[in-house]
């Protein structure tokens, strides 16, 4: 009987964290069937978040002339460190092929309040006729009722 293959499915994730606290918020989480659907989620939460991040002046949500252009040389920005990414094609063709390969793929920006992060990595899940759910019949149930393992004392294996 020939075995069927081991799927693999891509796990996406976007998450901040505040430098004092290590442990992440997560923001989004995506399970994407092919390396390309990965990538395109990246790009759309990507996007999202450096619109949050830092909106242009013409954002429709915002009153006129409520925001202007900054630049501030020196000073992390990782509303336009992510908009880069989303916006650089050839660097999306290079998530692509890291994820083709088999490894994780991070795009990584901070500030002084926050580090953001969104990573697809491979995921190999069994295939579809693998999973198996085992149902006890009455009869069996009946014959050979369940019991807890009884415990044992410290030091006995």
């Amino acid at each position: 009987m020939r075995r069927a293959a081991t799927r693999v499915r891509f796990w996406c994730e976007l998450s901040a964290s505040a430098p004092a606290r290590p442990s992440p918020i997560v923001l989004g989480l995506h399970l994407a069937p092919t390396p390309r659907l990965a990538v395109r989620w990246m790009r759309g939460q990507a996007e999202r978040v450096a619109r949050a991040l830092d909106p242009g002046p013409g954002t429709p949500w915002l009153p006129p002339a409520c925001l202007r252009p900054v630049r501030a040389e020196g000073v992390p920005d990782p509303g336009s460190v992510i908009r880069e990414w989303a916006r650089a094609e050839a660097e999306r063709e290079n998530a692509l092929e890291v994820l083709r390969e088999g490894w994780s793929y991070t795009v990584a920006a901070h500030d002084e309040t926050a580090h953001y992060r969104l990573t697809a990595w491979p995921l190999a899940l069994p295939p579809a006729g693998e999973l198996r759910v085992y149902r006890r019949t009455r009869a069996a149930a009946q014959a050979a009722p369940l019991t807890p393992p009884r415990p044992r004392p410290a030091g006995q294996p």
